[in-house]
């Protein structure tokens, strides 16, 4: 089965949430799945060599809500300025965006655009479309974000 590696980015818990329901289908169907919040790995890269731990799955997936007009959680935005060195051409993908109408209504689920367009940039392919999640994740965990999850594991085993 695939290893995969999700790097997210949360203030409030909600897309830790909604990971943490991929990475539970994921690994029910026997791939290995390890969770990163964006915060610690920044924490963690500075100790170690860099982010070469990317290059080591079959599958890198990108998480974070969206702020204000369009802006990614703070850490995370600064996770993906880190990993603009890292070789990623051919890595394969999947992208998870929340987004709260409490912000900037034209600005949604920005988060997806921001993270599709940067792996587009380091020559990435993309496997699913993006999950977008308005509001709480509470109210579609066991719909909507488990049956992307479902999606994105038949995409893993072919």
């Amino acid at each position: 089965m695939a290893k995969v590696k999700i790097f997210y980015g949360t203030v409030g818990g909600n897309t830790q949430i909604v990971c943490k329901k991929v990475m539970e289908i994921l690994s029910d169907n026997g791939h290995d799945v390890e969770m990163n919040n964006a915060r610690y790995a920044l924490f963690e890269s500075n100790k170690n060599t860099g982010f070469d731990e990317l290059l080591d799955c079959d599958l890198l997936v990108f998480a974070s809500p969206t702020y204000g007009q369009g802006q990614l959680e703070p850490y995370f935005e600064k996770f993906l300025s880190k990993i603009k060195d890292v070789k990623l051409i051919g890595r394969k993908y999947a992208c998870i965006s929340l987004g709260d109408i409490k912000y900037h209504p034209e600005y949604l689920l920005e988060s997806a655009s921001i993270i599709e367009s940067f792996c587009k940039e380091m020559g990435m392919e993309a496997v699913i479309p993006a999950l977008k999640v308005v509001k709480s994740p509470l109210n579609v965990i066991d719909t909507a974000v488990k049956v992307w999850a479902e999606k994105l594991n038949e995409q893993l085993k072919k």
